[in-house]
């Protein structure tokens, strides 16, 4: 499965639209990927703002279900947010979390705050920490 198939599954359905149907085959030929050719599909569709022409949502689900191998730092990961990431995505930070750590993903944040961003930046960076501490709460880290 490329990323093409992925997105085009989601976002140019049969006549008979079954999404249960279509993210349950998305899932099953994923899991038969690498770790990095999972992330590679899902995460950069993950942190995109939601709009009709990427499964965002699916992505961010499933980059959490199948919680593949982060091929990348997580500072560089926490940066790969901020274009457009939407905030109430909880599943990405819950990624990170359970790939990196709470406290990894906190301090590349923190290293990320300390440099010039926009409000909207800031802002997704809070939200960023908010998720954190909401996973905390739910798995006990």
């Amino acid at each position: 499965m490329t990323q093409q198939e992925f997105i085009a599954a989601f976002t140019k359905p049969p006549e008979d639209w079954d999404h249960e149907l279509i993210f349950c085959q998305a899932r099953e030929r994923l899991r038969r990927l690498k770790d990095e050719q999972q992330f590679h599909i899902l995460f950069p569709i993950a942190v995109k703002a939601q709009d009709l022409r990427f499964p965002v949502c699916d992505s961010a689900i499933l980059l959490r279900e199948l919680s593949p191998d982060c091929p990348v730092s997580c500072e560089e990961a926490v940066r790969a947010m901020l274009p457009s990431w939407d905030i109430s995505i909880e599943e990405v930070p819950f990624y990170l979390a359970a790939r990196f750590g709470t406290d990894r993903v906190r301090r590349a944040v923190r290293a990320i705050e300390s440099g010039t961003l926009s409000d909207v930046q800031k802002r997704m960076l809070d939200t960023v920490l908010y998720w954190l501490g909401k996973y905390d709460e739910a798995y006990g880290t």
